[in-house]
């Protein structure tokens, strides 16, 4: 039988393998998110829909269960038509969601205000946006509390406050130079900006 394991030779170093939910390319390479973790995860979209409904199809072809709460069901009925253990619920009632099970809950209701605490392998994804007529500070401070968050350039005074309750410091400049058809998302105090990939077949289910 031929066995296909080498020793590593003296010195040699591997590096560990990504996991996680890949969105796109950045310049450093491609960005993978850890959205399924032993304590739960709290994200926020703030950026063009189709971003949150990506990583709730791939999260979903991924094997992990995924519950979406909306009021555009039509935006969201590929996702659920395409995607596995997937359903719509009315509520993010987290009875509904398998016990330490990977579970991706969608809030596109409009909610507003801190999310709260995530069950275990549970990631709560918020979908809205940020009124740049009106400096949202109320939405702005409640980032505080988000492990990851999705943005599109935003303008210079929102950046400042973002920054703020994000710990970003002058990384918050780059939130105001986020190319077209790239998103900014910040996760550990970083700001990555990341041009996500479609194939085909998702770009057929998510409509774009």
């Amino acid at each position: 039988m031929t066995s296909w394991a080498r020793p590593l030779a003296s010195g040699q170093v591997l590096p560990a393998p990504r996991s996680g939910i890949e969105l796109g390319q950045t310049k450093a390479g491609p960005l993978t998110l850890r959205l399924f973790r032993q304590r739960g995860t709290r994200a926020v979209v703030l950026t063009a829909p189709h971003v949150a409904r990506l990583l709730a199809l791939r999260a979903a072809l991924a094997g992990a269960s995924v519950r979406v709460a909306s009021t555009r069901t039509s935006s969201w009925a590929g996702v659920v038509r395409h995607g596995g253990d997937t359903s719509f619920v009315p509520s993010l009632d987290r009875n509904r969601a398998p016990a330490q099970t990977p579970t991706l809950l969608v809030d596109d209701l409009g909610s507003s205000g801190p999310v709260g605490d995530v069950p275990d392998w549970h990631c709560h994804l918020r979908v809205g946006h940020l009124d740049e007529a009106r400096l949202d500070l109320t939405r702005v401070a409640g980032l505080a509390h988000v492990e990851v968050a999705f943005f599109d350039a935003v303008s210079a005074p929102l950046a400042t406050e973002i920054g703020r309750a994000l710990g970003l410091g002058e990384a918050s400049a780059s939130l105001t130079v986020v190319p077209r058809h790239a998103v900014a998302v910040v996760t550990r105090g970083q700001v990555h900006l990341v041009r996500p990939e479609l194939t085909a077949g998702e770009r057929s289910v998510l409509g774009v």
